[in-house]
């Protein structure tokens, strides 16, 4: 094992909450904000969490950097084998389209 710093992720969605107002800014820019596993759960709880407040009426969806989102990760599709990427999708992303 090393003992070299590992670098800090950064969250894949920021949160913000301000009169009734919730805003999600998907946080993947070097990815286009394409949907990953990780994106698509973090989406997914979030906006469950959001749902469940009585204090927010609107919730507002960006992206960070130039793109609001490609759609999924084609890069991380490929690293998957095509059982496990169709199990993947039913746990993981297929809840998050939901709210779409």
């Amino acid at each position: 094992m090393s003992n070299a710093p590992q670098p800090v992720q950064a969250p894949v969605i920021l949160e913000g909450k301000h009169d009734g107002i919730a805003t999600l800014v998907l946080n993947r820019p070097e990815r286009l904000n394409a949907l990953n596993n990780e994106l698509a759960i973090a989406v997914n709880d979030v906006l469950g969490r959001i749902a469940a407040d009585q204090s927010v009426s609107v919730v507002v969806i960006t992206g960070a950097g130039r793109a609001f989102c490609a759609g999924g990760d084609l890069a991380a599709l490929g690293r998957a084998g095509r059982v496990a990427r169709s199990k993947k999708w039913s746990r993981c992303c297929a809840p998050a389209c939901r709210w779409f």
